[in-house]
């Protein structure tokens, strides 16, 4: 039996708080697309293309969960109820 439990601490938020910049996005896809220009001008694909690859994936992946709060948008949900 557990005697003497109390309501956890009420955790304050300021509704009025702004988020973080989204500033590096400006910069970051602006420096991949020149990447990729610039390697695909000269060079042709080859296991660094893959690397380039990667990392644009990995930029994506990362300006993705940044964008959405690392939330599944509503559009992509099922209805409940669903098959």
């Amino acid at each position: 039996m557990i005697v003497g439990m109390s309501e956890p601490p009420l955790i304050e938020h300021n509704p009025h708080e702004k988020r973080p910049t989204n500033a590096i996005w400006w910069f970051m896809w602006p420096a991949i697309a020149l990447l990729w220009a610039w390697y695909l001008y000269f060079y042709e694909f080859d296991w660094p293309s893959v690397a380039i690859g990667g990392l644009t994936m990995g930029v994506l992946v990362i300006w993705g969960t940044e964008i959405t709060g690392n939330k599944v948008p509503e559009s992509w949900r099922k209805a409940a109820g669903g098959r």
